[in-house]
């Protein structure tokens, strides 16, 4: 009896323990959204005149694919855009997207917790969640605006999976999994990067656990593919009929395949695989691997630095510093490509977990902007300034630091991992504050606009009248 009343009260205690962290997470994402990204959210073109029309005349269209700017934009968004779009009827599009960026901080928070038992990681999951900038073109264009919640349909998938792999997970994780993976297909359809990233998974298990003797466990294995690949079938059948824009001319979703010669498309598809994975993997780092040049001077400021040389091919110039940021997009996709060799290595000869979840971390960044990959090469693309086209990377390289965290936390001396988690917070908060004003002044060198953070300021007008 007296070590079942102590249980109680030890109990109770983690409870309130994690009822606070969750409380002053959900708090600072939200001061993080109001003060530092100073969010606004305007309504996007005319969809809310469109799903105030369709709510009127025929609302059960809306769980189905429907043009949402009346001009053959057809997507599949019930759970995302239709969403957002009533929530932010009811109480402003500003404080609907606040709120699901906090919703998104409270559930990598609780999905983290329940996924490794460590305060730590579920911690800086929620934190990176908080502070990364992967969403500040909502400001811009605010059809975004609804991206968080589909990164917190694919958290619970993940969590779901992660139960269902490594602990055999009963019919709750399966429940789970499925309305998760339901919810996040009829978002949008980015999932389908998801999608094919848990084929490659169940794939790479199958044959870690059939190197390793562990085949006991496959039976989970077939059920999360056999259920995903349905699911992406289904998918497309329906979709696939009304997905006409992918093959329009001009169209800003044009695939790779319209191109009169592979060798064009295949040059756009190596270009924005290597544009993306740099986006995915300097999400949380400041600037600096970027066009610095072009982010304090204006093109014309840079030409009259040459003082008058060769002016016929000064238009050059600008070029040469808009593209900086490709040596360290190279050195990023040779470290990324070799750190997932090792991994993968480490994971045939060894049948340690930790080599597999590691693994899967590095496949998902590798694999989730495969849909955005497959489009004809945009002007914009000339700098890496769109993180929304590949979220579902940026989710694994979020897990992928705070993982890391975890592991340095159990293996380095309190003194080192002081050191470690210190500088990845002082990158990440510097992060924060400076990538906003460098999207906006990539994006007005690319012909787009954004909303700087309130310290835009200093670095960002540096040298510029």
């Amino acid at each position: 009896m007296t070590t079942l009343s102590a249980e109680v009260p030890a109990q109770s205690i983690r409870l309130r323990a994690h009822f606070a962290a969750l409380l002053l997470i959900v708090s600072i994402a939200v001061i993080e959204k109001i003060y530092i990204e100073n969010a606004r959210i305007e309504p996007y073109m005319t969809f809310p005149q469109i799903l105030h029309d369709t709510l009127r005349d025929n609302p059960r269209t809306l769980l189905w694919p429907m043009d949402v700017t009346q001009q053959g934009d057809i997507r599949w968004t019930t759970t995302g855009m239709v969403f957002f779009e009533l929530l932010g009827s009811a109480v402003g599009y500003t404080p609907a997207f606040i709120s699901i960026c906090a919703l998104l901080s409270g559930v990598a928070y609780i999905c983290g917790w329940l996924a490794f038992r460590s305060q730590l990681f579920a911690i800086c999951l929620a934190l990176l969640m908080a502070f990364g900038t992967q969403f500040s073109y909502a400001y811009t264009n605010s059809s975004c605006a609804m991206y968080p919640l589909q990164i917190t349909y694919l958290l619970v998938n993940l969590l779901a999976v992660h139960c269902l792999f490594a602990r055999d997970g009963r019919a709750g994780a399966k429940i789970i999994f499925v309305v998760s993976l339901l919810l996040s297909a009829v978002c949008w359809e980015t999932w389908l990067d998801y999608g094919a990233f848990l084929l490659v998974l169940c794939a790479f298990l199958f044959g870690w656990r059939k190197r390793h003797k562990l085949q006991s466990r496959n039976q989970n294995l077939f059920l999360v593919a056999t259920i995903t690949l349905t699911t992406m079938v289904v998918y497309l059948a329906i979709r696939i009929p009304a997905a006409k824009l992918f093959v329009q001319p001009g169209r800003e979703a044009e695939l790779l395949v319209t191109y009169p010669s592979p060798l064009v498309a295949i040059d756009d598809l190596c270009s924005n695989y290597i544009t993306y994975l740099f986006t995915s993997l300097t999400n949380f780092l400041p600037p600096v691997l970027t066009s610095n040049s072009m982010h304090c001077y204006s093109a014309a400021e840079l030409v009259g630095f040459q003082n008058g040389y060769d002016v016929p091919s000064t238009h050059f110039v600008p070029m040469h510093y808009l593209f900086m940021w490709r040596y360290a997009a190279g050195a990023v996709l040779a470290l990324y490509l070799y750190l997932l060799f090792r991994v993968l290595r480490a994971a045939y000869q060894s049948a340690r977990p930790s080599f597999v979840l590691y693994a899967a971390m590095l496949m998902l960044v590798g694999l989730g902007f495969g849909t955005h990959a497959l489009i004809k090469f945009r002007p914009y693309n000339s700098v890496p300034i769109l993180p929304y086209k590949c979220l579902i990377s940026i989710l694994g390289t979020t897990i992928l630091i705070a993982f890391g965290l975890m592991q340095a936390h159990r293996r380095l001396t309190r003194r080192w991992f002081g050191v470690c988690i210190t500088s990845v917070a002082c990158c990440v908060l510097l992060a924060s504050f400076t990538r906003p004003a460098w999207q906006r002044r990539m994006g007005e060198c690319m012909g787009l606009y954004g909303k700087a953070s309130v310290l835009q300021g200093s670095w960002a007008t540096h040298g510029r009248k």
